[in-house]
């Protein structure tokens, strides 16, 4: 008596799939590793510390952050960087906020003034701020339609944030008033430690950091 033979697929299949499957997990993986994907909204700042100065949006007067490093160094618009600490930004008031197109001026009613600190220096961190000029104030330069008006005599409203970017944090926000022209105000000062850590934030410490300290506070 003769057996009927059968045919079967199964381990055809069987092979074909497991194949196929591994075909697919090594194209994924090539992919990826050619277009990986993107880590959409983060950012890894290099700063490590952002002192930033605001006063009146569309003011006239130029205020100027001084800050005093460990290492003694005084950084601002006259000595814009050591290596570690660096002025981003010198705000004018409007001087430098005025723009023409066509001959009409237009002026960006934003004062801002930051300084980054991007490495971990330890130590004691003096913060002043001071009122130094209104050009515009005197040559009126500007239309007064755009700004608000201000004469060298009015006093100075302002405020002063101590950011850390690592995560990002506001370790202070400071407003002051009555700035006069030509006074310098200790807004703060701070310790850094060696991990970077900000500890001893005071704001009753005055230590002028200008070589004519008339009027200073």
């Amino acid at each position: 008596m003769k057996l009927r033979k059968y045919n079967s697929n199964i381990s055809f299949l069987d092979t074909f799939l497991l194949t196929l499957i591994g075909i697919t997990a090594i194209l994924a993986v090539v992919i990826k590793l050619i277009n990986p994907i993107a880590d959409t909204g983060k950012i890894d700042p290099v700063t490590e510390l952002m002192l930033r100065l605001d006063w009146a949006k569309g003011d006239l007067p130029d205020l100027d952050i001084h800050v005093r490093t460990p290492n003694k160094d005084i950084i601002s618009y006259k000595y814009k960087e050591n290596g570690w600490m660096i002025l981003d930004r010198d705000d004018l008031g409007s001087t430098n906020d005025t723009y023409t197109i066509n001959d009409e001026v237009f002026v960006v009613k934003k004062n801002m003034e930051v300084i980054n600190i991007n490495a971990i220096v330890p130590g004691e961190y003096v913060v002043n701020v001071h009122y130094y000029h209104c050009m515009t104030c005197i040559r009126k330069q500007v239309p007064s339609s755009t700004i608000q008006l201000r004469s060298l005599q009015d006093p100075m409203d302002y405020t002063i944030e101590l950011i850390d970017m690592h995560p990002f944090k506001v370790m202070a926000q400071i407003s002051m008033s009555d700035l006069k022209y030509r006074q310098e105000h200790t807004v703060m000062t701070f310790m850094v430690d060696e991990e970077g850590n900000v500890k001893d934030i005071r704001t009753d410490i005055h230590i002028p950091l200008l070589p004519n300290k008339v009027g200073q506070l």
